[in-house]
């Protein structure tokens, strides 16, 4: 069994390999989160992003996968 001052130490250990693999991938704390929006034309509509069309507004576009917000 481990002793609690060793557990502590391995759990901060991970943590922080945890939070710098995150960092090397671009998924650092505090950044800010991209969001795009659906420019609505006659029946479909455009991600302001990547700019490809699509019929249905979801939550994230079926081409980038960026997260949608409201229409402009």
């Amino acid at each position: 069994m481990f002793e609690t001052k060793d557990y502590i130490e391995q759990l901060k250990w991970e943590r922080d390999t945890a939070l710098a693999q995150l960092a090397e991938l671009g998924y650092g704390l505090g950044e800010k989160v991209h969001t795009g929006k659906w420019i609505t034309h006659a029946g479909f509509s455009e991600c302001n992003q990547c700019h490809k069309y699509s019929l249905l507004e979801t939550k994230y576009c079926s081409n980038c996968g960026i997260r949608m917000r409201s229409k402009i």
